[in-house]
């Protein structure tokens, strides 16, 4: 069973990626720049997904201004990346006896991934 980070934090990342987005000045009608959405859990070996999705065309656009790396290099991703690991470790911690949480956080290789979904 994954981890689900809370709408909270996934809403926090959105912004963010609305901001790399009007950095790169990516705004015409509006359409992508309102359709955004980011979903992120963690699975159980540590692995954060964050999946962004908005309009169809946004793979396109990725390919060319390299959105998910700029996103994914803000400090405000990063921060907000460490607190859904926080509270990811946090369960772990209340849901499994305490030699069992050790054992499970030993065996953690924590990493993010992030990909443009449609």
């Amino acid at each position: 069973m994954a981890f689900r980070a809370t709408r909270q934090q996934e809403r926090r990342l959105i912004k963010v990626f609305q901001q790399v987005i009007k950095q790169e000045q990516l705004i015409d009608t509006g359409a992508l720049y309102k359709a955004v959405d980011v979903q992120v859990q963690v699975t159980n070996a540590g692995l954060m997904l964050i999946d962004v999705s908005s309009m169809d065309y946004l793979k396109y656009l990725y390919e060319r201004f390299f959105l998910l790396e700029t996103f994914m290099n803000k400090p405000e991703t990063k921060q907000i990346a460490n607190e859904i690991f926080k509270d990811f470790i946090q369960e772990i911690v209340k849901k499994y006896p305490m030699t069992s949480a050790v054992k499970k956080l030993e065996s953690l290789n924590t990493r993010i991934k992030a990909q443009i979904v449609n």
